[in-house]
């Protein structure tokens, strides 16, 4: 996260500032037309252009945090759910094979539990970084709450993405979660869905959440579509 827009804000206040003070002066002391166009005018104009600028860069700003988790640093519970329907309209215009997956660290409780919050943090943080390096690039990653995760896979069929996830659930499996004082690794269970001409958002989250409480009836550390 970055605060450039405070040093744009300030740059512009601090200007605008020395022109309403050159003003005063000016109704005080009798100065050249030039002094009053490079001094008050110049000085005012830059003020508004410095002002502008740092309040576009904090909305912008503002955007972006609300949309990023806190935790993780990728999109929140809000953008997840703006980036699959735009995706689902798009894919269903172009007739393409559009794929969600739900994701769910198993027992993750009884991790925080026994490790702790913190440690609990640090295992959701690298886990999003994880599935960040191991997507492709074109898909689309957030985090839907907890412990859970989605993905969107574009342009794949149901079963190319059963195998591309089955991959990832063995790499998450085996990758140390831990620091140099423990070990520590973590299963995760999926379920998939894949995009039909009549879906929106909500039925196609709904079928892959019901596959994942499938995977997890059926064991925990599976993928089911």
């Amino acid at each position: 996260m970055t605060f450039d827009f405070y040093k744009s804000l300030s740059v512009g206040y601090l200007l605008l500032f020395i022109s309403y003070f050159v003003d005063s002066i000016d109704q005080i002391f009798i100065h050249s037309i030039l002094y009053t166009v490079l001094m008050e005018k110049t000085t005012l104009i830059l003020a508004a252009a410095f002002i502008y600028i740092g309040s576009k860069k904090w909305m912008e700003n503002f955007k972006a945090v609300s949309l990023t988790d806190d935790l993780t640093e990728i999109p929140n519970r809000k953008l997840c759910h703006e980036i699959i329907a735009k995706e689902i309209l798009i894919s269903q215009k172009q007739v393409s094979y559009l794929c969600l997956a739900v994701l769910d660290i198993d027992y993750f409780k009884g991790i925080n539990d026994k490790h702790g919050h913190n440690t609990g943090d640090k295992i959701l943080k690298s886990f999003a970084q994880l599935l960040s390096e191991q997507t492709r690039k074109g898909d689309s990653i957030g985090r839907w709450g907890g412990e859970e995760f989605l993905i969107l896979l574009k342009d794949i069929d149901i079963d190319c993405a059963y195998k591309s996830l089955d991959l990832l659930r063995n790499k998450i499996a085996l990758y140390d979660f831990g620091d140099k004082n423990q070990s520590l690794t973590i299963t995760v269970s999926i379920g998939i869905a894949q995009m039909n001409k009549t879906d929106n958002f909500e039925s196609l989250f709904i079928r892959a959440d019901k596959v994942l409480f499938e995977a997890k009836e059926a064991g925990r550390n599976i993928v089911k579509f």
